[in-house]
């Protein structure tokens, strides 16, 4: 072989390899990708670096409301309170399954269906058992019941009760828009996923 067959056969070979590194390259990279939004979609992100467990947020709630820093004060009296807005303002109030109280500075975004409550309130779809209209004398027992228990959330911001919705983990939320409107927007939710499972 002379200098030049050499050459040629060194330059395929540095070729096929850094080919091959880039391919690989390439591949692990998509896997960082799609780990990163497997990873979102378990993880929600709290902002500096915290984040909780997807599945185990029931509720989304702006922090604005008197009822909201009742809630906050009652749950540092337990020990539930997890300040981790690092003394930036509280953007979102997050509750968990076991009653945890998280305060976020950043505006959570999920993948999850939120079930719009108004006052930019909303709590996860797939968590709620019941909507009710507040009226009768059972209702007024089990948020009774709720008080006493610290799992009554009240995002009306001072309007009328309107809807009542209750949580597989025993959570009562009341809310200020009328229990049909939150029941057509539960359905058109569950509309929306069932479409998206389809396409």
């Amino acid at each position: 072989m002379n200098s030049r067959e050499i050459n040629d056969v060194k330059k395929v070979f540095n070729d096929s390899y850094q080919k091959t590194d880039q391919q690989w390259l390439k591949s692990y990279i998509l896997e960082i990708t799609e780990e990163e939004k497997y990873l979102e979609q378990l993880l929600l992100n709290l902002g500096f670096g915290n984040s909780v467990v997807a599945q185990k947020v029931v509720a989304i709630f702006s922090p604005g409301s008197s009822p909201m820093k009742r809630v906050r004060n009652e749950a540092k009296k337990e020990n539930c309170l997890f300040d981790i807005t690092h003394g930036r303002k509280t953007r979102n109030v997050i509750i968990t399954e076991n009653n945890h109280v998280l305060l976020s500075a950043i505006v959570v975004k999920t993948e999850q269906l939120l079930l719009n409550l108004g006052f930019g309130n909303s709590v996860v779809a797939q968590k709620v058992v019941a909507i009710f209209s507040p009226g009768s004398s059972p209702m007024k027992r089990v948020r009774n019941e709720a008080k006493k228990e610290n799992c009554l959330f009240d995002v009306t911001h001072g309007r009328k009760t309107r809807s009542v919705i209750i949580t597989e983990c025993n959570h009562v939320i009341l809310s200020s828009v009328k229990a049909e409107t939150v029941s057509r927007r539960f359905a058109s939710l569950l509309e929306e996923k069932s479409r998206k499972r389809n396409d």
